[in-house]
Parts: structure tokens; C-alpha cells; sequence
């Protein structure tokens, strides 16, 4: 996600440097722009400066010249700093006093709903549904790939593997000219406003699109977060698509953040004390993200025993789909899957 740029403008000097200092020093790559306490200044600056949002004290809002803006100026999204006591304003409302990744998180929240409506239009996103193991369960991919297809009898649905070794060459008897890293080395590169055409990277899996995997699986941790997210809103703003399943491995720079993305996110695990023990840790690094929606999505999932079948490559999809993967997947998309 590119740099956001944030006017705080409250009459509190201690309380605008202490929120000023965390987004502009310590969030530094995510946000630019400053804290005003006195109007004048704000006004100055308004004049000289293009703001994307612009946080909004009792003080400031009550002004003439503020209240013609917020009427007239669409391009900025502009919110309430509401503190108790106060009477909260026609406009999106953050709790002044609050933990400073909690407002930065909020923003993020208002800024997205108000991106989507003011520059998306009618136009409907496309929802992310995430797959992650710790522990690394083998059945990660089979459950994965088996939920896309499913899904893509009556959604259009797009496969995407963010393994190291995803195992799709072999299992799908497929040669890939490109790989996953050119598809996001494009996304990186587009204008602002330019949409990507997918087209030319998709692969078909009956009626599901899948993106083909990387094959030097190590560059995977060599990328930033802003690429990962990036390469995200990317298809996100697919129109082709209603629903996009994200098949994870290892974490990598932005990993929480991408989770956050995620309408659902699976974690299938095996019944056992070792399986229990790796989801403990991930749980509590879930917590130290302050991420707190990625906590509130997941969906852990304790395994049947299945049987390691023998697998046979290029008719794998027929065999997941039709075995007890395929009667597994249903069943959770049903509602009634076994979960923990």
C-alpha cells in the first residue's frame, strides 16, 4: 500500500505529538503529513499540501471554513477525533483516547470502506479466503485447491499458491512458461489507476483459474510487505472474479497484514498434542500483531485420519474431489465441517 497522507489536527499539543510521533516517525513508511494545533497553521498547510484524510478535533471541526470543506471536498476523507462527552459529528467517528495502533487500524478500516465506494464504484471486490497451517500440514494444498474448485462450479474463483514448493508442477502435470513472481513483479510496476490483465498468467483447472506457482521458492522471502499487499489489492480489483483462495506457507515481511486481508481464515491442523502446542505459539504471535481482526477470522480445523493414498499425477483433482477431501470440503462449506 502506498503512503497515506494524514492531517491530525487537534487542540491537545501532548496528545497530537504523542499520535504524530507513531504515525509519522514509527509508522513513518505508511504515513506522512503532520500534527496542527493551531487552525491557522492547519489552514496554511491545507492550502499548500493535498491530504488524503484528515482527523478532525471538537475544535477544528467547529469551524466555518472546515464545515464548507468537509461539504465540498469528496477527495478527503475527513473524521472525527471524539473524545467522551462530546456529541459526535455526521462523519466516521474514532475514540480519541485509545491505543495508538488501535486508531491507526480504524483508519485503515474507514479509508478502505471509503476507497471502495468512492473510486471502485458499483464494482464488487473480490473476497479472500486464506489457508494457513503452522504446522505445515500436508493436506493444506489438497483442502485448499479442493475448496477453489468447488467453489468455481458456481463462483468465479481464482487459485492462487504462495508455497515454496507447492508441488503443482508435478501433481498437475503442468509446464509453467511464467511463474507467480512475474505476475507480481507486474503488479508492483502498474500506474495508479491502471488495472492488470491476468489473462495472459492464468492457468484453467476445469472451470478454475489459478495463478501458476513460484519456482525459486526462496525469492519469496526477498519481498517486501508493500509487494505483497500490493499484488493483493491487484486482485482484489479483478472484476473477473467474486472469490480468491490463498493457499499460504511460510510467513514472510507483511505476513499478518496480508491475513488481515482475508474474509476466513483455515488453519488445519492434526489431533495431536505437538499439532497443539505449534498453534499456541502462532496464536500468540497472532496476538503480539496487533492485528486483532486476523485473531477474530480464523477458523482452526482438526483433521479426520485420512489415509495417505497413493497419488497419481495429472488425476489428483479427481481423486481429492471425489474422496474424502471432497466430502470434507463440502461439508465446511456447508457449515458443518468439524472444526475446533
Amino acid at each position: 500500500m502506498s503512503t497515506l497522507s494524514v492531517a491530525v489536527c487537534d487542540a491537545n499539543q501532548s496528545y497530537g505529538e504523542s499520535i504524530g510521533t507513531y504515525l509519522f516517525i514509527e509508522q513513518g513508511e505508511k504515513f506522512s503529513g503532520g500534527f496542527f494545533s493551531a487552525l491557522e497553521a492547519f489552514r496554511e498547510q491545507f492550502s499548500k499540501q493535498k491530504f488524503e484524510i484528515v482527523l478532525l478535533g471538537k475544535a477544528f471541526i467547529q469551524e466555518a471554513w472546515i464545515q464548507e470543506e468537509i461539504g465540498q471536498n469528496e477527495n478527503i476523507l475527513w473524521i472525527h477525533l471524539w473524545e467522551e462527552g462530546e456529541e459526535p459529528e455526521a462523519l466516521p467517528v474514532i475514540e480519541k483516547y485509545q491505543p495508538a495502533s488501535g486508531v491507526i487500524r480504524k483508519i485503515y478500516e474507514f479509508y478502505e470502506a471509503y476507497h471502495k465506494e468512492k473510486f471502485v464504484g458499483a464494482g464488487k471486490r473480490a473476497q479472500i479466503i486464506g489457508w494457513y497451517s503452522p504446522e505445515q500440514n500436508i493436506w493444506q494444498t489438497p483442502l485448499a485447491l479442493t475448496m477453489a474448485t468447488i467453489l468455481a462450479e458456481t463462483e468465479r474463483t481464482l487459485y492462487v499458491n504462495l508455497k515454496e514448493c507447492s508441488g503443482l508442477t508435478y501433481w498437475l502435470q503442468e509446464d509453467y512458461e511464467q511463474d507467480l513472481l512475474d505476475v507480481m513483479y507486474f503488479s508492483k510496476n502498474l500506474q495508479t489507476g491502471e488495472k492488470m490483465n491476468l489473462g495472459r498468467f492464468t492457468y484453467q483447472l476445469g472451470k478454475l483459474s489459478y495463478l501458476p506457482p513460484v519456482q525459486d521458492g526462496i525469492l519469496l522471502s526477498e519481498l517486501k510487505e508493500s509487494d505483497y499487499l500490493s499484488f493483493l489489492e491487484m486482485l482484489e480489483q479483478q472484476e473477473e472474479y467474486d472469490v480468491i483462495v490463498l493457499d499460504i506457507g511460510t510467513m514472510f515481511s507483511g505476513f499478518f497484514s496480508v491475513l488481515e486481508k482475508c474474509r476466513t481464515i483455515y488453519l488445519p491442523q492434526e489431533q495431536n498434542v505437538f499439532s497443539h502446542g505449534i498453534y499456541k505459539d502462532f496464536q500468540k504471535m497472532a496476538g503480539r500483531s496487533n492485528i486483532n481482526s486476523v485473531e477474530e477470522k480464523i477458523v482452526k480445523l482438526s483433521l479426520p485420519e485420512w489415509n495417505r493414498q497413493k497419488i497419481t499425477p495429472g488425476c489428483v483433482m479427481q481423486q481429492w474431489m471425489w474422496g474424502g477431501q471432497g466430502d470434507y470440503v463440502r461439508e465446511l462449506l456447508a457449515g458443518t465441517g468439524r472444526r475446533d
